[in-house]
């Protein structure tokens, strides 16, 4: 039977196997096959075997270029700092930042965008602010008018003068009219011009709020110029109304107005 194998015996089997996984000491290894391999030329591997047995070891793989020892990166360009700024103050700083040009196409697709999205924000600012960005700052408003009456009572020849508190155009004009012969306009002036303009008289029904095509471009109000409203309460009364209820006749004018605040 043959004997059991020790370190020893396995080494001599196969010196250079021994020496790749590490049973042999020496940094030799694979020095004898060319100039540049490892650096330098040394003994055959045999002789170098056998030498690092006698010689104490002094050098480790890589201790010629201090690699893994203390000083590691030192003297490398790429960082002085190894761990924290490894290549930050030299690598690439020299190098050209270079921004490709857009073409004609995108950019007029990146302009086109731009506008669309600036004319829907301006429509949806301009819901609460219409009148963001301009000098004159104009709104709709109402400046209503109002006789006082009494159901059943016939009123002859009264007579309405009302100022408005800023500016306004009206556009439209509503009566509270329940009936036709409730109440009849006789005149409807702004600084002595009369919007009635026929000989007759009209009814005030014509601009009850179920009224269509009652626009009428009355002249501009001001706080100094007064609209004059003349007209007869018939002493019609409607089949809901009490007789002897006192209330009002009112007509309200619609348009554009200055704002106050």
């Amino acid at each position: 039977m043959f004997g059991r194998h020790t370190s020893s015996s396995l080494v001599r089997r196969d010196p250079a196997a021994a020496i790749l996984m590490g049973a042999i000491k020496g940094n030799n290894f694979g020095l004898d096959r060319s100039p540049s391999f490892g650096g330098q030329r040394s003994a055959p591997p045999q002789r170098a075997m056998f030498a690092n047995r006698r010689a104490p070891q002094r050098n480790r793989f890589g201790d010629d270029v201090n690699f893994g020892g203390p000083d590691f990166g030192q003297d490398n360009p790429w960082g002085h700092d190894p761990g924290y700024n490894f290549g930050f103050d030299h690598y690439g700083a020299d190098a050209p930042v270079t921004v490709p040009r857009p073409t004609a196409a995108a950019m007029e697709q990146a302009w086109n965008e731009k506008v669309r999205s600036h004319v829907a924000n301006r429509k949806r600012e301009m819901l609460l602010e219409p009148n963001k960005g301009a000098d004159s700052k104009v709104e709709r408003y109402a400046m209503p008018t109002s006789q006082a009456i009494t159901i059943g009572t016939v009123l002859s020849g009264w007579t309405i003068l009302a100022n408005p508190t800023v500016n306004i155009r009206p556009q439209r004009v509503l009566s509270n009219a329940p009936n036709q012969n409730y109440v009849f306009l006789l005149t409807m002036s702004v600084a002595n011009v009369n919007v009635l303009v026929g000989p007759g008289v009209q009814d005030a029904y014509d601009y009850a709020a179920e009224a269509q095509g009652t626009s009428l471009d009355i002249p501009t109000l001001t706080p100094s110029n007064p609209i004059r409203i003349t007209g007869n309460y018939t002493g019609f009364v409607p089949g809901t109304f009490v007789v002897g209820t006192n209330t009002f006749f009112t007509m309200s004018f619609i348009g554009w107005a200055s704002i106050v605040a």
